[in-house]
């Protein structure tokens, strides 16, 4: 047994040795090797994600074909490409983001081809194309690379933009729900592999990004596989058939791994040769420099704080078109900023030795760690800032409200005669010298030091001031709540205290000594406006002024307690103005104008509750409650319905009905409900009119349910009517629950209560909503029928213009296009004539049939017939047109519509922009969107901005980007706020496309408005 052994072991010996003398490794075969992917489960589980989901969206697209097969082929090109890079991160480490850019082109480079099918004209199959590209990005999960990368979560990735994806899939569920099954049929596929099949695969792998191979797992694939040698090699001989048993000592075996190193570092001094050797002179206890002695060493002289980063590249441009950016100039006399205007700030940093003229109106000026520099401005609208500099020469040509020197050491600040009355504070600086314009045209600068060294003594409890160097302020001996300034527009004010008993000695209930007024000590200087002229404050020292019961900040002097208020939470008492000079229909004209731009409509309001003769009406109140409620500016709605409880106008019903809605619309409605409790104690009647409006607002938020269970509750204390029960059947109507409509029906019968001709259009509606078009034609027919006898109960029942208008519209959207004609040419006959809804509900119909030549037709046979359209009636053509992709004669009708009276409203330049932005005409949208801003009469709503927004995303350039960004700005400063996705959406793109700066200008803005509740992740 022994000798075989050695036999064998000499033949691996003498093969071993034939290998390295031909310096050759053994062939191994790839597919003796196990494939790393097939044995993984998570690429397992995605091949069979690929398989079931997929493979069902393109068995659905193989039946339409056309561009929707191209559409699923890039699909099916883009999961390839995907599964190609889980199975390489499994071999790489993970690279940096340069590296991850480059990792990533190939899943990019499909979703540019799928992006690409959408540009140009507009295909019969858009819906198709856009929902395959907008729904790839959810494949863009596999970049996620911490929470500091300015995605989402990969799961939350998937989610949004299937929700991007899923705006035009309903697009294609509406249009193709009676046409054609195989293209819904597509839809539901392609969520079903996106939602739920895309998302629960990533939460089950890769919850929290990809996983990444380590640095063996990255290196074993390329040295596993080697050539073959080309010597040939004996054969090693078959193994013993019994089991051998050694009868060598381990001990005696080669060492092997590290036993075989450290034995090698004890075989003597050959292995340590080449290490340096310590002398005896290295040795610390011989070594002179270290006896003990102190050496001395170069003083180093205190560096300034104001020291020049003289190693940093200077900086002259325009940042995000908001921020002149001036960094790092040394010795350049000749900036000059010319292009500039009231929106733009100057910031000025590490310059040296330069004079900067700038030649225009700025926002703001800011002058930081500057050495000997010189500037020169014409006007600022809200200051000019000087910070931790040293020798700057600052001169003002214009106006400039304030001026802020602080920890600065020489500073010559020249002032024209126009900004004699600018604010200056100092604060920790020195040599601050002010020079002023002589008396005549041709006298010399008059220079006033500013005091840096004061003398305090107290003498009878009262302070004394004076100033040591060079101050030419004289201080009086003023109350202390007179030293007090208010800044902007806030004033200070002394709460009267009425007295607690008469002058007979007769201690007076709490109730009579309780009284909101207040005297003004000081006034602040007023605020400007955005073209920068300074409003000031409209009351004065001395005035009495009502004070409202929260807000404010409370400052205590010594043993009385002011109150700094804002000017607008005060009212004005002393002093009368003319009674009509704004009256109350013209206020409600106004702040219907501005329904669009509600922060703008509530100052306008506010300013002129400042106003002494301005009367508020009830209607003013209410536009002004509703307005705030809408943009959820709580504060200004506690603050109103506060006013006019003092002012003895107590709530309308009109108040409540707006209050309830809001809180209906936000998803309070257990708040609306309390409202209602509530509406007797606030002096308004709580009447059966008043039930209704609450059942009404929660029926037309689809809470009938709630709604029938307050009617349960309340029937005893407010008798129901058929006002009351026709909402309940709306209600049950808008979900869809036609038998519970029909058995409000019955119960109005059963109590007596006589049906109206609006409880029978409700119920024809409802069949037509719930799709139930035959039980809708069937219930017409008894109407009809019904409606020919005499007796006055059927004689409700006849239909009217409102039952044949819903007749019409419904037949339509059914697809029955020929019986609804056929139902409007009967109209005459049964004695009905149409109005003009009628035609615009026939109007619409016709042109989604894509019969839009039809819908002309119409529209001139009904301005022969003496009909006026309305605003409804052009809207309608004029998206048929511009859906055929007739823009240019969609413009011509709109031309049209001015010169035939009909002002365009919001909704047609939405209609124009958005088709603009489809066909890729970006100018001429943008250019409508700009027309829109010119009048007042047509300010942009939620949907205007959110169709520019999303049509930015489509070309996705930095110059789009920078776009969407400015239409966020915009819509919030006009109290439009946008949606979470949107909000996380766009700080996307503008990270992604370079545009980090504004995309913080983003998040100030988030900062600024605490209403913007949204979830950032960068």
């Amino acid at each position: 047994m022994e000798q075989a052994l050695l036999t064998r072991l000499e033949s691996a010996v003498v093969r071993l040795e034939t290998l390295a003398a031909s310096g050759s490794a053994p062939l191994v075969s790839s597919r003796d090797l196990p494939d790393a992917s097939a044995l993984d489960p998570a690429i397992s589980a995605f091949e069979d994600l690929v398989a079931d989901s997929l493979g069902r969206v393109s068995a659905s697209a193989g039946k339409i074909g056309g561009q929707v097969l191209d559409a699923t082929k890039i699909l099916e090109e883009a999961f390839a490409a995907l599964r190609e890079l889980l199975v390489k991160a499994k071999r790489s480490q993970k690279p940096d983001l340069a590296g991850l850019a480059e990792f990533l082109k190939p899943l990019n480079n499909v979703m540019v081809k799928a992006n690409s099918l959408t540009e140009g004209k507009r295909s019969d199959y858009f819906n198709h194309l856009k929902t395959v590209a907008d729904s790839l990005t959810a494949l863009a999960w596999i970049g996620y690379s911490g929470k500091k990368c300015g995605m989402s979560m990969p799961i939350a990735h998937v989610e949004e933009s299937w929700q991007m994806a899923e705006f035009y899939s309903n697009k294609i569920l509406v249009e193709y729900r009676n046409k054609n099954p195989d293209h819904i049929e597509w839809v539901k596929a392609l969520k079903e592999l996106y939602v739920p099949g895309l998302r629960d695969y990533v939460k089950r792998f890769y919850p929290t990004g990809l996983a990444w191979g380590s640095v063996n797992s990255a290196s074993s694939y390329s040295t596993s596989i080697t050539k073959a040698p080309t010597a040939s090699i004996p054969a090693s001989p078959p193994p013993p058939k019994a089991p051998l048993c050694s009868t060598e000592s381990v001990s005696s075996r080669p060492k092997e791994g590290m036993s075989a190193v450290f034995e090698e570092i004890s075989s003597g001094k050959s292995v340590t040769a080449g290490l340096r050797k310590v002398t005896n002179d290295m040795k610390t206890k011989n070594r002179v420099d270290r006896s003990g002695a102190v050496a001395a060493t170069e003083k180093r002289g205190h560096t300034s704080s104001f020291s020049n980063n003289s190693k940093a590249s200077p900086k002259f441009e325009l940042q995000m078109g908001r921020k002149w950016s001036v960094e790092n100039q040394i010795g350049n006399k000749n900036l000059i900023i010319d292009d500039c205007d009231s929106k733009q700030s100057v910031y000025i940093f590490g310059c040296k030795d330069s004079v900067l003229q700038v030649k225009g109106k700025v926002n703001n000026i800011t002058l930081d760690k500057c050495t000997k520099v010189g500037i020169v401005f014409m006007d600022v609208v809200a200051a000019c800032e000087i910070v931790n500099c040293n020798g700057v020469e600052v001169q003002c040509q214009g106006s400039a409200p304030t001026v802020s020197i602080d920890n600065t050491s020489g500073c010559q600040l020249y002032l024209s005669n126009d900004s004699l009355g600018t604010s200056i504070t100092t604060a920790k600086s020195s040599e601050i010298n002010i020079l002023i314009p002589g008396a005549g045209p041709d006298s010399d600068w008059v220079e006033h030091s500013l005091p840096q060294q004061y003398l305090h003594n107290f003498k009878n409890a009262k302070e004394a001031q004076k100033s040591i160097l060079g101050s030419r302020i004289r201080h009086c001996s003023l109350p202390m709540a007179k030293r007090l300034i208010p800044s902007l527009n806030r004033i200070l004010v002394e709460k009267i205290v009425p007295p607690s008993k008469t002058s007979a000695g007769i201690l007076l209930p709490e109730k009579t000594t309780k009284l909101n007024s207040g005297k003004v000590v000081a006034v602040g200087p007023g605020f400007h406006c955005s073209n920068g002229n300074l409003i000031p404050i409209s009351v004065k020292e001395g005035d009495t002024v009502l004070l409202p019961e929260y807000g404010g900040t409370e400052v205590k002097l010594g043993d009385k307690e002011y109150y700094q208020k804002l000017m607008e939470e005060v009212r004005f008492l002393s002093r009368r103005l003319p009674d009509d000079a704004w009256p109350p229909p013209l206020v409600d004209r106004v702040l219907k104008l501005l329904w669009n731009d509600a922060p703008r409509a509530l100052l306008f309001f506010r300013s002129l509750l400042l106003l002494p003769s301005f009367h508020p009406a009830a209607s003013s109140f209410d536009h002004a409650v509703d307005l705030a409620a809408r943009i959820h500016d709580h504060c200004s709605v506690r603050f109103f319905l506060g006013l006019r409880g003092r002012i003895a106008l107590p709530p309308s019903p009109r108040t409540f009905a707006i209050l309830f809605e809001r809180h209906t619309s936000a998803g309070k409605p257990d708040r609306a409900v309390r409202a209602f409790l509530s509406m007797h104690h606030q002096g308004c009647p709580q009447d059966l009119h008043a039930f209704n409006t609450l059942l009404d607002t929660l029926c037309k938020s689809r809470r009938v349910r709630k709604a029938a269970s307050l009617l349960k509750v309340f029937r005893d204390r407010f008798r129901p009517d058929a006002v009351t029960y026709n909402i309940i059947a709306d209600g049950w109507c808008r979900i869809k629950c036609t038998s519970q409509a029909l058995e409000v029906l019955r119960e109005m019968v059963e109590l007596g209560i006589e049906p109206t001709k609006n409880t029978y259009n409700i119920l024809l509606k409802g069949y037509f909503r719930a799709d139930q078009v035959k039980e809708a034609m069937q219930f017409f027919k008894q109407m009809k029928k019904r409606g020919r006898k005499d007796s006055p109960s059927d004689s409700e029942c006849r239909p009217d213009v409102v039952s044949y208008t819903t007749m019409v519209h419904g037949l339509g959207l059914a697809g029955q296009l020929d019986n609804a004609r056929k139902l409007f040419d009967e109209m005459v006959g049964e004695g009905c004539l149409p109005s003009v809804a009628t035609y615009n509900a026939l109007i619409q119909v016709i042109c989604k049939k894509g019969c839009v030549k039809d819908a002309i037709l119409l529209f001139d046979e009904m301005l022969r017939k003496g009909y006026t359209p309305n605003s409804i009636t052009y809207n309608l053509v004029i998206r048929g047109l511009c859906h055929a992709g007739k823009m240019d004669e969609a413009m011509e009708f709109f031309s049209r519509m001015k010169l035939d009276g009909c002002e365009p409203n919001v909704q047609t330049y939405t209609i124009l922009i958005r088709y603009w932005l489809e066909e890729g005409e970006f100018e001429k949208g943008l250019e409508l969107f700009g027309r829109m801003g010119e009048q007042e009469s047509c300010l942009p709503n939620l949907d205007t901005y959110n169709v520019i927004i999303s049509a930015m995303f489509v070309r996705r350039r930095p110059e789009d980007m920078l776009i969407s960004g400015k239409m966020v700005m915009e819509m919030v400063e006009r109290g439009h706020l946008p949606r979470k996705f949107m909000f996380n959406r766009i700080l996307n793109g503008l990270l992604l496309t370079g545009n980090q700066e504004f995309a913080k200008e983003l998040l100030r803005l988030q900062e600024k408005y605490r209403c913007l509740h949204r979830e950032i992740r960068l």
